[in-house]
């Protein structure tokens, strides 16, 4: 009798458990679970105000598996989103580099002043950076002049003179400059590759031997005669191949765990997929229509292709698998406020998947009233008006 009873109340036990589960599911950082076939948001959150935020260049892992965000700024800005302040205070035009940590959360962690630009800043300046695993900090950019490129105490000078041609543009080179984490100088190099009217060129990528990847219009540096190269370096900035392409390959540029190689052109509505040696095997094509205006890929561990860029004055992504099969594609909605005739503005700057390529987190630029919700629902975030420009930082969790 005592045993049955023992028995009935050890099966109530795990019923009530099992409803318990049922009825309050333990609690996950998504909202709801992945079944419209696209990411879900989980959330949109204000970074920082914008107003001395110049450019938010990327956003990466740490070694602590925290978000690191980074750009240039000018003059005093404070970093800290929340009732805290973290001022930090850049040096002359065109300022200096800022790096934000964020935990997966979205919480505010720090933020460190970098180095100062100390490039040749006409007329472009800077134009693309980027970090590797060892925090080693990569810049291309353009010059015509003659300019030293170790802001320490020793000079290494680089010299480019162009020509003005007949319709008095001057050309630029372009140079590609390494330091280490420690803000020491290791290399700097001209490419062969010139910016001669609009050939421009804003792609740099670096694999995890820190070979340095880059493309553009030039003459090249195996006297191949003007046309438009991808070109691979070593750790040390020495050429390892060059190879002429048809596309200009001016945009962006991505790597995937395989060595394949990935170029968005402004010109072309697909983004080209190159092997280890630079020879085109694939072109993938932007499936989004309208107006648009690409501006960056990145890959995930799984080799599945991001394109993201602007529609009208929105942002979109795009997934495709590493077959080029189309997975996803999500837009922001920005909406009209009152008095502001020309509405909100949107552009995502870059994108950054988890290892386990489970959420993807996005940064960018917003003014007005948006919202981040691909579905049907609305996770907003709003400025006072279109010129209060603000960097944003969204979080989906995608839909395997």
């Amino acid at each position: 009798m005592k045993k049955n009873i023992i028995l009935k109340v050890f099966i109530a036990l795990i019923t009530l458990s099992l409803s318990c589960k049922k009825n309050h599911p333990p609690k996950t950082d998504h909202p709801t679970e992945c079944t419209q076939g696209f990411p879900a948001i989980i959330w949109a959150k204000n970074v920082s105000e914008h107003y001395t935020v110049l450019d938010p260049f990327n956003i990466a892992f740490n070694n602590a598996g925290h978000l690191v965000l980074n750009g240039r700024f000018i003059e005093t800005h404070d970093f800290d989103p929340g009732p805290g302040v973290n001022n930090l205070t850049a040096g002359a035009y065109p300022g200096n580099d800022w790096a934000e940590e964020i935990d997966t959360a979205g919480n505010y962690l720090t933020a460190t002043l970098g180095e100062n630009f100390n490039v040749p800043i006409v007329p472009y300046g800077a134009v693309s950076r980027i970090k590797d695993a060892s925090g080693n900090n990569y810049t291309t950019g353009t010059l015509n002049s003659t300019d030293d490129f170790d802001p320490g105490p020793a000079v290494f000078n680089l010299t480019y003179t162009g020509v003005e041609d007949e319709d008095f543009y001057v050309p630029r080179g372009f140079y590609i400059r390494k330091m280490d984490a420690a803000g020491n100088f290791k290399w700097a190099i001209l490419s062969g590759l010139i910016d001669y009217r609009e050939d421009r060129s804003f792609t740099i990528a670096v694999d995890a031997e820190g070979n340095v990847y880059t493309a553009g219009h030039g003459p090249g540096l195996t006297n191949k005669g003007m046309g438009y190269y991808l070109q691979k370096f070593n750790n040390n900035g020495e050429l390892v191949w060059e190879q002429k392409t048809e596309r200009h390959n001016d945009v962006a540029m991505a790597l995937d765990p395989t060595g394949n190689i990935y170029t968005l052109s402004a010109d072309e509505n697909a983004v080209a997929k190159y092997n280890s040696t630079g020879t085109l095997i694939a072109e993938i094509p932007i499936t989004v229509s309208g107006i648009t205006a690409p501006s960056f890929i990145t890959t995930d561990a799984s080799g599945s292709l991001y394109i993201g860029g602007i529609i009208l004055t929105d942002y979109y992504i795009q997934k495709n698998d590493a077959s080029g099969n189309l997975k996803w594609l999500i837009k922001s909605k920005g909406t009209v406020l009152p008095g502001e005739p020309t509405g909100s503005f949107n552009r995502i700057s870059g994108l950054v998947v988890d290892p386990s390529t489970t959420y993807i987190y996005a940064v960018g630029l917003y003014s007005g009233e948006v919202n981040f919700n691909p579905g049907s629902g609305t996770t907003k975030l709003t400025s006072s008006n279109k010129d209060d420009a603000r960097l944003f930082l969204v979080k989906y969790r995608q839909c395997n």
